[in-house]
């Protein structure tokens, strides 16, 4: 069963997983909620966690996205300082 989340970071940030499911996608859920992109990562990926789940859909959407202009540290950490700690809502469930 897919779950959509949603995080507060610089904006609403919203994705979908089915964190049971070892295989199950990890989706980025457009604003209208409809339009879908579906990340080359599967829950497994993530270990099961939805706050590593939460990074690896971050992480899809690109540096652009989430890195200030000159920030030279790794993507992971940029999103890992994003991430951790914060609250992720649950959204949905389909």
């Amino acid at each position: 069963m897919r779950t959509v989340y949603e995080i507060q970071l610089f904006e609403r940030f919203r994705f979908s997983a089915d964190l049971t499911e070892a295989s199950a996608s990890i989706y980025i859920v457009g604003d209208d909620g409809l339009d879908d992109t579906c990340t080359p990562y599967q829950t497994a990926d993530a270990g099961h966690n939805l706050h590593e789940a939460a990074k690896l859909a971050l992480l899809y959407c690109g540096r652009d996205y989430y890195a200030k202009p000159g920030d030279d540290r790794d993507d992971y950490e940029i999103v890992s300082d994003l991430i951790d700690g914060e609250e992720i809502e649950t959204v949905s469930v389909e």
